[in-house]
């Protein structure tokens, strides 16, 4: 999350207090979230996205978005590729050198 970007927001307020209750929230719970790393719930965000009239989105840069997007997608493939060898040995159980092996050079070719 970019809190500069919220802090940026927050610090242009002449009434913390009353803006933060406007948010839902408390000027302490703002406080923490700003200065000391809490993380604000996803709802509690949506609102202040919304007292701001900014897309959620804005409170994130794009290249953690894209980072994470980039592990998660790593890691699917780590997955999917496991569960291809899985059907594969599967496969050369099933037939022993025939028509499921057949399939199997197909995909590979394929792919």
């Amino acid at each position: 999350m970019e809190i500069e970007r919220l802090k940026e927001l927050w610090e242009q307020s002449t009434d913390k207090y009353g803006d933060a209750r406007k948010m839902g929230s408390t000027y302490q719970t703002m406080y923490n979230i700003i200065y000391k790393g809490s993380v604000p719930k996803v709802d509690l965000l949506e609102r202040i996205a919304n007292f701001y009239q900014k897309p959620i989105g804005y409170f994130f840069s794009e290249t953690v978005s894209k980072a994470a997007g980039s592990a998660d997608q790593e890691r699917e493939i780590i997955r999917l590729r496991a569960k291809v060898e899985a059907y594969e040995n599967a496969l050369r159980l099933i037939g022993h050198g025939g028509a499921g092996m057949d399939i199997v050079e197909r995909k590979k070719q394929s792919v």
